[in-house]
């Protein structure tokens, strides 16, 4: 009888091991899901580029190794609203605006 609970034993406590593994793999995707992209979207949110008129328009936006490229355009008269930004993903700062 003594084999029996033993045996029980071992098969109990092996399976709580693996469930506690997995519980702390389960907790790492989870976290690693939730840390990067989460606060890129909260920083980028209070962002303004600073375009002179609502008559500007964003034509294209690109990301290449960690920076947001975001170029602008607007009606023919408006050579102001013709630019390019390049922002740091990682600080959410504009870190140059190029001009016509």
């Amino acid at each position: 009888m003594s084999a029996l609970v033993l045996r029980t034993l071992v098969i109990v406590l092996g399976m709580l091991i693996l469930a506690a593994f997995a519980a702390v793999i389960w907790g790492i995707v989870v976290a690693s899901n939730d840390d990067g992209n989460g606060a890129i979207t909260e920083t980028l949110e209070e962002r303004s580029l600073g375009l002179p008129s609502a008559a500007c328009r964003i034509v294209r936006a690109t990301t290449e190794g960690g920076l947001l490229t975001v170029v602008s355009d607007g009606p023919a008269g408006d050579p102001e609203c013709n630019r390019v930004f390049v922002v740091d993903l990682a600080s959410g700062r504009i870190r140059a605006e190029i001009r016509p």
